[in-house]
């Protein structure tokens, strides 16, 4: 047969060893897609930068190797940016934002959707139980004790100024402290 060799090829070896489906003008054009997006640049500059026209650009965009390269260094972008997510919520949480406490009890696995169903159930049946004027001498009782400053209370400072939050506990004789507990007992 004419000299020709036939050589088989094992499929599950061919599929290991990574093919190069993008030039390398496009694996630096995906890096570059993902340096410039959360800039809010455009795909028009993002193609100036890249030196190539926006129809080139927008073919790239469409080939799915091209897309799975965008998505693996996006991830890897986020990846190291974990750090800073991570300051950036505990900032937030100093500050008292409750969506930020939120999310930081959901993280540590304080906050789920079945622990506040659990305690919204136990809430309405001390509502059921307790009633409505139970309820409001309650509340009455917690006021009072935040008039009297039996209670430790949250300040905060103005936003410019938050580093810590700043918890201003009873200033005293602290003999208040323990009534104030003996008050609290249902």
């Amino acid at each position: 047969m004419g000299g020709r060799e036939v050589v088989q090829v094992d499929s599950a070896a061919s599929t290991d060893r990574p093919r190069a489906k993008l030039s390398p003008e496009q694996l630096d054009g995906a890096q570059v897609v993902v340096d410039m997006l959360p800039t809010g640049a455009t795909w028009k500059a993002i193609a100036e930068e890249l030196s190539v026209t926006p129809d080139t650009l927008r073919r790239w965009r469409s080939n799915p190797d091209f897309q799975a390269e965008m998505l693996k260094r996006s991830r890897r972008s986020l990846r190291e940016h974990i750090p800073t997510g991570h300051s950036a919520l505990i900032r937030n949480v100093q500050k008292g934002d409750n969506s930020a406490i939120k999310m930081l009890f959901e993280l540590t696995g304080e906050y789920t959707e079945s622990k506040m169903r659990s305690l919204l159930g136990a809430w309405m049946q001390f509502l059921a139980v307790a009633g409505i004027p139970e309820v409001r001498r309650l509340l009455a009782r917690v006021n009072a004790a935040h008039e009297d400053g039996h209670v430790p209370e949250y300040h905060r400072p103005p936003e410019d100024e938050i580093e810590d939050a700043e918890v201003v506990e009873d200033r005293g004789n602290g003999e208040g402290k323990a009534e104030a507990e003996d008050d609290w007992e249902l």
